[in-house]
């Protein structure tokens, strides 16, 4: 059915969405830790 479709189409914007946001935290948080360490190594 088209609604299916539609619900299906919205979900893996949602999925895409959480994975984008994810990565970007994980990213971020992984180079803040380097900095830091980095700074503290000083």
């Amino acid at each position: 059915s088209k609604d299916y479709v539609k619900i299906r189409a919205n979900l893996q914007k949602l999925i895409k969405d959480d994975i984008d946001k994810t990565l970007e935290e994980n990213i971020t948080k992984k180079y803040f830790k380097q900095s830091f360490y980095i700074d503290s190594e000083k």
